[in-house]
């Protein structure tokens, strides 16, 4: 129920594109999605002004709900890779080299074990609830050169 952004795709996405920008978190979805990596493209192929671009393409994060209403995760293109109507957030750890994407849905919060300050950025916490887009636990977005 709610209208493409339009004005904002005119304004942002070459930018993006030609910065070599490798993610992006974009949010009012109330709702969890992962595209691909795309770029702005009118070509054929396009699917609302974007085309699949594995090498050079940008992978849009739709961020999260946090208990905002859920919207229906009900309008895919060729190019998302996976979409929920879920509560959410993501987790991300970033290097040189490449972004790992977790999906944690909190409505177990309270059953989440904590972990030590120090294990931080080399454990994740038990009891966890992961969504696994497309099947994934990671998603992994590998830097370009």
């Amino acid at each position: 129920g709610k209208r493409d952004g339009e004005d904002i795709y005119q304004a942002w996405a070459k930018i993006i594109w030609n910065y070599r920008v490798n993610a992006v978190l974009e949010g009012d979805t109330h709702m969890a999605k992962i595209t691909y990596p795309v770029r702005p493209s009118d070509e054929k192929g396009s699917e609302d002004g974007f085309i699949r671009d594995d090498k050079t393409g940008t992978v849009y994060l739709g961020e999260g709900s946090w208990g905002a209403p859920l919207r229906p995760a009900d309008k895919s293109r060729s190019w998302t890779l996976d979409m929920a109507s879920i509560n959410q957030f993501k987790l991300l750890y970033v290097t040189k080299e490449k972004i790992e994407v977790r999906t944690i849905k909190y409505e177990n919060a309270d059953k989440v074990n904590a972990i030590d300050f120090g294990e931080r950025y080399s454990a994740l916490p038990q009891n966890l609830d992961l969504w696994k887009p497309a099947g994934m636990e990671v998603v992994t977005i590998n830097a370009r050169r």
